[in-house]
């Protein structure tokens, strides 16, 4: 029972080290890449298929501009991907 005790308490002592910052400084890079990378499909959504609402929206307003009907048929498709 002692030896499981030091062996436990020896490595508590060994993994508790300080994180080094550089693992704080690449994951706040991870995140800023992130966060450019959504802010870039939020302009383009229609080039990103898993940005299903901001698709829908972008191609209910296209086909509006165009003189066609806000919701036709057609968008029926669409306006179920919109729920996923």
């Amino acid at each position: 029972m002692p030896a499981t005790l030091v062996v436990s308490l020896v490595a508590a002592l060994l993994g508790c080290d300080a994180r080094p910052t550089a693992t704080a400084a690449g994951t706040k890079q991870m995140a800023d890449t992130l966060a450019f990378l959504y802010r870039q499909a939020l302009a383009q959504p229609e080039r990103y298929a898993f940005l299903n609402r901001e698709r829908v929206d972008t191609l209910q307003a296209r086909l509006a501009r165009q003189g066609g009907a806000a919701d036709p048929p057609a968008m029926a498709g669409c306006q179920a991907l919109r729920r996923i």
